[in-house]
């Protein structure tokens, strides 16, 4: 029986688009509590080992106006990619990329 051969970028489009589902949920969690007082922390690290953590609430407009650009642009690239890969999504990951109007924002 014939098969169809997978190539290297198909197979690394579809771990990009798993890795933008996986933030688009933490996001889509994040927002949904915003009002519940959650935090976000956020933590970076520098090659040599050192770290910097910074807290941020949903209160901090700064933070929630770059979350909402970040989370825009990542549903287009996983969108785009999953259309020119030909990648299907299920149900609850196509209401997630339609996230992009919003809702009690």
């Amino acid at each position: 029986m014939a098969k169809i051969s997978k190539t290297e970028e198909q197979e690394q489009a579809l771990r990009d688009v798993a890795a933008g589902l996986k933030i688009l949920r933490k996001l889509k969690e994040f927002s949904d509590k915003a009002d519940q007082k959650y935090s976000l922390v956020v933590t970076a690290n520098s090659v040599d080992g050192e770290s910097v953590r910074c807290a941020f609430t949903p209160d901090d407009t700064i933070i929630i106006d770059f979350l909402k650009d970040y989370k825009k642009r990542l549903i287009k690239r996983v969108a785009k990619t999953g259309a020119d890969f030909r990648i299907e999504f299920d149900d609850s990951e196509k209401i997630l990329l339609s996230i992009d109007k919003p809702q009690g924002e």
